[in-house]
């Protein structure tokens, strides 16, 4: 591991790490340090990249999970490593959490983060006109969110710049329609999308699919959570029915856990869906 290299005019402090055939650049601020909104352990992202660059490649960008009020970029670093090693260049990013947000700011904090990829991926070898957002769990209605509705992009005076998007066992797309009748267990869920139904429709990407909404690749886990289940048949018929070329992959016997924990093991199967999808589109 090496620790070095200091990049001036995009990032506070950059750590440069080697393994096998990849590179890792760790904790660059995706929001100007001196701001007054910086927050350093949550306005940054890590940026993985194959050590031998040939040409440039897709861009992963992946939102972590974790009921939008825990997890870090760190706890994710296999994603970054795996597909670095399959030669794609990858973004990790941190974004704030509730209690302290509510998801409209963890949305905004997700498209700074992807205006900055549009701005500075070039440098590391990565396309910006192939940009793909990745998202497990709650990390997936984040990712669906600012890649369907353009507001977030709108607010930062860019063009959605998202080639497509792919969905880990993700839950929210319609949070208007579980909202008004949650089950019991997830009362906590209202900490961070208020008792506000306005706020309810916002939050909901199923309600902002258009027939020039990115395409879509949803995996899902045969034996995860029945409202995740229904969550995302729902919005891969949507979407089909809107015309948007989607594919939902339904995998056999995985929980909703196991569906992001498969991908700790580069020859994963689901790797090579991804890197399809992303080549075919």
């Amino acid at each position: 591991m090496y620790k070095a290299l200091v990049v001036l005019f995009f990032s506070l402090s950059v750590y440069f790490v080697q393994a096998e055939s990849h590179t890792i650049y760790r904790d660059i601020p995706y929001v100007s340090v001196t701001s007054s909104a910086f927050d350093s352990e949550r306005h940054i992202l890590d940026v993985y990249t194959p050590r031998i660059k040939n040409t440039t490649t897709e861009v992963v960008v992946f939102i972590h999970g974790g009921k939008w009020k825990t997890g870090s970029k760190e706890l994710f670093n296999y994603v970054g490593v795996n597909f670095a090693e399959k030669g794609k260049t990858v973004v990790l990013i941190n974004y704030r959490l509730t209690p302290e947000v509510k998801y409209e700011e963890m949305a905004m904090d997700c498209a700074r983060a992807v205006k900055w990829v549009t701005n500075q991926i070039g440098y590391y070898g990565g396309d910006t006109s192939k940009i793909f957002l990745y998202g497990h769990s709650s990390g997936g209605h984040l990712a669906a969110l600012i890649a369907t509705n353009n507001r977030f992009f709108d607010s930062l005076d860019m063009k959605n710049p998202i080639k497509g998007c792919v969905l880990i066992d993700a839950f929210g797309m319609n949070m208007y329609n579980y909202l008004q009748h949650p089950s019991s267990d997830d009362a906590w869920m209202l900490e961070t999308f208020t008792k506000d139904e306005t706020k309810w429709k916002d939050a909901s990407p199923a309600l902002f699919v258009t027939n020039t909404s990115p395409k879509y690749l949803l995996f899902l886990g045969e034996k995860t959570k029945q409202i995740i289940y229904k969550d995302v048949i729902n919005f891969s018929e949507l979407l089909t029915n809107k015309g948007i070329p989607t594919e939902l992959i339904i995998m056999d016997n995985k929980s909703h856990l196991e569906m992001i924990g498969q991908m700790l093991d580069y020859r994963n199967g689901i790797f090579e869906k991804c890197i399809t999808f992303m080549k075919t589109h």
